[in-house]
C-alpha cells in the first residue's frame, strides 16, 4: 500500500458570505445565485457581494516603453502621438486579436497601461467585420468587454486634443462603457453624471477637434435616445444637446460609432421618447388633457417639423467607410429609418397632429404606411451589415404600430388586412431574432416579449370594441413598464 497522505483541504478564512450565514455563524459556500446552506434549510438567501481584490499578476513590468503607466490624460496623449499619424486609415477593418478575452477588471487596467498598442479599429465597421466569427459579439456572454475596449482604443487613438490637465474625458468615457459590463442596469444615475461631465468637457475641448466632438456628442445623443423610453424626465433635461441638432452644411460629416451620420435624428428621437412617457404619465395620473395638452402638443409639433424638414446627407458629404459590409448607403438607409420611426412614434402618441384627438381611418393608413416603409428599409439590409446593432428600437416602434383597427363590415377586405398585419408581425419577429443572434445581448429578447404583449392587448380590444368606438394605439412603453421589461435596447 502506498503511504500517500490525504491532501489538506484547508481554506483561507474569510468573512465573506450572505448575511444569514453570518448570523448563524456558519461557513457560507458563496454559491451563486443563492448559497447551498440557505437552500438546504429552506431559507431565502439574501445574497452577498464578493469584494474586488487588486491583482498585480497582469501588470506590465517597468521596462522598455512601458516604464510607467500614464497618470493623466496628458500622458495618454503623449503616448498615443505615433498612432495619430494613421488617423486617415480610421476605417481599417482590423479587429483586435484579443477579442475573446473574458470580462475582467484587469482588462481595463491593462488597456490604460498599453495605449501604444492601440489599433485603428473601425467604427460601425468593427462590429460588422466580427459578425461571421462571433469573436467580439460572443453569444456565450451578454457582452464581451472587447467591444467596449475596441471602441475605447479607437477613441483614444483619434484624440487630437491639447493636453488637458484633468481626466474628465476619461471619466466621461467610463460612463459610456459601464453599461456594456452590466447590461441589466438602466444606467440612469450614470446618465446624469455623464450630462454634467459632457457640459463641462465640451467647453474645454478645442474647436479644431471636430471628430472627437462628433464622437462624444453622438454617443450622448444615442444614450439619451434609448434611455428616453425607460424613465420619466422633462425636455429641458436634454436641452444641452439641442445646439447639435442642427447640421452645418459647410462642415464635414464623420461617421459616428453609435449614430452613423444622423446624430440630430437621435436627439429628436430622445425628445419623442420623453413626450411619449409624459403623455402616458398624464393619462395614468388622470390629469386633464386641457391642463397639459396645449404645451405638450406644441412641443410635439415642433419635433414633427424638425423631422419632416430633415434631409438625408448626400454621399459626397460622407467619408468612405472603406468596408464592403457597411457601405455609406447603409448609413443613409439607417438615417431614413430613424427619421420615419420618430414620426411614427409621434403620430401614435399624438393623433392630434393628424387633425383629431382619436385615431381615424386615414391616420391608421398613414401609420401602417410608415411602419411598412421602415420594415421594408430594414429588410433590404443584409444581416452582415454593422448597422444591425442599432435596429432594436426601430423594430420595436415599427412593430408596435402593427395593431389592427376595429373590424370592418367588408369581410374580404378585413381578411386581407389581417393577413397584411400578420405578415409584417412575423417579419419583425424574424428580424429581432436575427439582431439577437448577431449582437448576442440577452436583453434584446425582451423586445419581442413587449411586442407580443402589445399585439395581444390590441387584438383583445379589437375583438371587444365595436366599429364605431374611438380607438387608440396601445403604447409599447406602457406595456414595457407594466410588464417590468424595462431595458436599454441599444
Amino acid at each position: 500500500m502506498s503511504d500517500l497522505q490525504p491532501v489538506s483541504r484547508r481554506r483561507v478564512k474569510t468573512r465573506n458570505g450572505c448575511l444569514r450565514c453570518k448570523q448563524r455563524r456558519i461557513k457560507c459556500d458563496e454559491t451563486l445565485p443563492v448559497c447551498i446552506q440557505c437552500t438546504r434549510k429552506g431559507f431565502e438567501c439574501p445574497g452577498y457581494k464578493r469584494p474586488l481584490k487588486w491583482s498585480s499578476k497582469y501588470e506590465v513590468g517597468k521596462s522598455g516603453n512601458n516604464s510607467a503607466a500614464p497618470k493623466s490624460s496628458e500622458q495618454v496623449l503623449r503616448k498615443t502621438e505615433p498612432i495619430q499619424s494613421v488617423e486617415p486609415n480610421l476605417f481599417d477593418s482590423t479587429v483586435s486579436d484579443g477579442a475573446t478575452r473574458p470580462l475582467s477588471v484587469q482588462a481595463d487596467v491593462q488597456f490604460t497601461q498599453n495605449e501604444t498598442a492601440a489599433e485603428s479599429d473601425p467604427v460601425f465597421i468593427s462590429v460588422a467585420n466580427s459578425l461571421p466569427s462571433n469573436d467580439i459579439w460572443a453569444s456565450s456572454s451578454l457582452l464581451s468587454d472587447d467591444c467596449g475596449d475596441s471602441y475605447t482604443r479607437t477613441f483614444m487613438a483619434q484624440r487630437t486634443l491639447s493636453t488637458p490637465q484633468d481626466d474628465d474625458t476619461a471619466l466621461l468615457w467610463h460612463y459610456f462603457s459601464n453599461g456594456w459590463h452590466d447590461p441589466s442596469q438602466l444606467g440612469v444615475t450614470h446618465l446624469h453624471g455623464a450630462r454634467s461631465l459632457f457640459q463641462k468637457w465640451i467647453t474645454t475641448v478645442p474647436a479644431r477637434c471636430p471628430r472627437t466632438i462628433n464622437t462624444i456628442t453622438g454617443i450622448m445623443s444615442y444614450w439619451e435616445a434609448v434611455a428616453s423610453f425607460v424613465h420619466n424626465q422633462c425636455l429641458d433635461s436634454i436641452s444641452y444637446l439641442m445646439p447639435y441638432s442642427l447640421e452645418d452644411e459647410r462642415c464635414d460629416i464623420y461617421v459616428n460609432p453609435w449614430t452613423g451620420i444622423c446624430t440630430p435624428l437621435f436627439i429628436h428621437l430622445a425628445q419623442v421618447g420623453i413626450l411619449t412617457r409624459q403623455r402616458s404619465l398624464a393619462r395614468q395620473l388622470s390629469v386633464e388633457w386641457g391642463h397639459v395638452g396645449p404645451d405638450m402638443l406644441e412641443q410635439a409639433r415642433a419635433i414633427e417639423t424638425a423631422l419632416l424638414s430633415y434631409k438625408i446627407l448626400s454621399t459626397d458629404r460622407i467619408e468612405d467607410t472603406v468596408d464592403s459590409r457597411t457601405p455609406v448607403d447603409h448609413l443613409q438607409r439607417i438615417a431614413r429609418v430613424y427619421r420615419l420611426v420618430g414620426l411614427l412614434q409621434l403620430y401614435m402618441t399624438f393623433p392630434e397632429l393628424h387633425g383629431g384627438p382619436s385615431v381615424d381611418t386615414s391616420l391608421n393608413h398613414s401609420i401602417l404606411s410608415l411602419a411598412t416603409n421602415v420594415l421594408t428599409a430594414i429588410g433590404v439590409l443584409p444581416s452582415t451589415s454593422g448597422v444591425y446593432c442599432v435596429l432594436t428600437i426601430p423594430l420595436i416602434i415599427a412593430g408596435s404600430a402593427l395593431q389592427l383597427p376595429c373590424f370592418s363590415s367588408d369581410v374580404p377586405a378585413s381578411i386581407l388586412q389581417q393577413d397584411t398585419y400578420l405578415f409584417w408581425r412575423n417579419f419583425v419577429r424574424e428580424r429581432i431574432k436575427t439582431v439577437q443572434e448577431i449582437v448576442g445581448l440577452a436583453v434584446i429578447g425582451r423586445a419581442q416579449k413587449i411586442l407580443d404583449r402589445v399585439w395581444f392587448l390590441a387584438d383583445v380590444r379589437r375583438a371587444a370594441e365595436g366599429p364605431g368606438q374611438e380607438w387608440e394605439y396601445t403604447q409599447w412603453t406602457e406595456v414595457m413598464s407594466s410588464e417590468k421589461l424595462e431595458s436599454i435596447f441599444g
